[in-house]
């Protein structure tokens, strides 16, 4: 092939990646699986624990321009355990295997 027939690509995969983050449909698409996730944890919670935990979701940008959405629960002790508290560790296993 000739130098003349080459075509030369040049993308910005930083600028990309940052509109990608910025979609509406991978934040509704991020937001959808926190929301199943938190449900999961509730439902865990309300079978194991009494429905004690208040789990919450907060929406976060990473550094790297990476949208996240955090699930939290305000149970450290069911989630890690004490000497006087079995661990359930209700958010890992509301996330599942993937």
């Amino acid at each position: 092939m000739a130098r003349a027939d080459r075509v030369e690509v040049r993308l910005d995969l930083d600028e990309l990646f940052r509109q990608m983050n910025e979609s509406v449909q991978l934040q509704a698409s991020v937001r959808k699986r926190a929301t199943s996730i938190a449900a999961r944890a509730r439902r865990i919670d309300a079978s194991e624990n009494s429905g004690t935990a208040s789990i919450t979701l907060t929406e976060h940008w990473m550094p790297n321009g990476r949208f996240v959405m955090h699930v939290n629960s305000d149970d450290v002790e069911g989630e890690f355990g004490t000497s006087k508290t079995a661990r359930r560790r209700t958010l890992r296993r509301a996330m599942g295997k993937r």
